[in-house]
């Protein structure tokens, strides 16, 4: 069973029913039935799904160290002909970026992110927010002609999950081309910040959205696809069905610190993050 939350569902105190009056020929009062919102199909929650593409380069003195990189993420937002994408820490390539110069710190020429819809138009992030406690981002993108429906759905309200509770994961494992691939398992265990499922995940699906089947057949928000553990192959250590994901509640709880997305902006952050010098080439 999953318990939904319930936001803003406040209302007003039910009036008496006018029986109407002869003179004026009215009848009585009757309230506009308000249909039901259709329930959302796998075909639907395909269109909350984006893939992430970014890529960096760092100067160094005979050839430059260059990065590129694939994950997943979520829609959070539609505002002001912007959207928010909900994805991990990890999938903004700033760790890989502060690591980069081993002779201290990273001497950064460029660093730039795109989102790619399910229907593929591309945009540019235009900037980002990234949790200092966990492995969660928000990147908003530039202005964008965006069309519900069309372009992106928002996703289903958040939900908390229990045990046994089925599940799918959506991303773009192994290569963008496969943007849009599903996964199912069921809730494994909760953990402290995580859900443990044994939906398959694999590299390129961090970030993307874990949804859960309620009682009632919809389909709720309830985590951020992040890692899997896989063991040892050399040791003999298989692993299997073991994937986490974080829950959603903790994208409103992260401190969180800001920048555009551009070198200046990664610098800025990866001081932040790290407490490592960085520098603006």
């Amino acid at each position: 069973m999953i318990w939904l939350l319930a936001v803003g569902a406040c209302g007003t105190s039910p009036k008496k029913a006018n029986k109407g009056h002869p003179k004026n020929g009215r009848g009585p009062h009757v309230a506009k039935k308000i249909p039901k919102k259709p329930a959302m199909t796998i075909k639907d929650l395909l269109k909350t799904t984006v893939t992430i593409k970014g890529s960096w380069v760092e100067s160094d003195v005979f050839v430059d160290d260059r990065h590129s990189w694939h994950c997943s993420g979520v829609v959070r937002r539609h505002k002001s002909e912007q959207l928010e994408i909900v994805t991990n820490k990890h999938c903004t390539g700033l760790y890989t970026l502060a690591v980069a110069d081993a002779m201290g710190a990273p001497d950064v020429k460029k660093w730039s992110i795109t989102i790619h819809t399910h229907n593929d138009r591309t945009f540019v992030a235009q900037s980002i927010a990234v949790a200092k406690n966990v492995d969660l981002a928000i990147i908003t993108t530039a202005k964008g002609r965006f069309k519900a429906g069309r372009d992106f759905l928002l996703p289903p309200p958040f939900a908390t999950p229990e045990v046994g509770d089925e599940v799918l994961a959506i991303g773009s494992p192994v290569d963008p081309k496969y943007s849009g691939t599903v996964t199912f398992g069921r809730v494994s265990a909760i953990r402290e910040r995580f859900i443990q499922h044994d939906a398959a995940l694999n590299p390129g699906n961090s970030g993307g959205p874990l949804y859960a089947k309620t009682s009632g057949g919809d389909y709720a928000l309830v985590g951020i696809n992040t890692y899997k553990l896989i063991g040892n192959k050399w040791k003999g250590i298989n692993l299997e069905g073991l994937s986490f994901s974080i829950s959603i509640k903790e994208v409103s709880s992260g401190v969180f610190i800001s920048a555009p997305v551009d070198k200046s902006g990664a610098c800025l952050l990866i001081r932040g993050l790290t407490g490592k010098g960085c520098n603006v080439k």
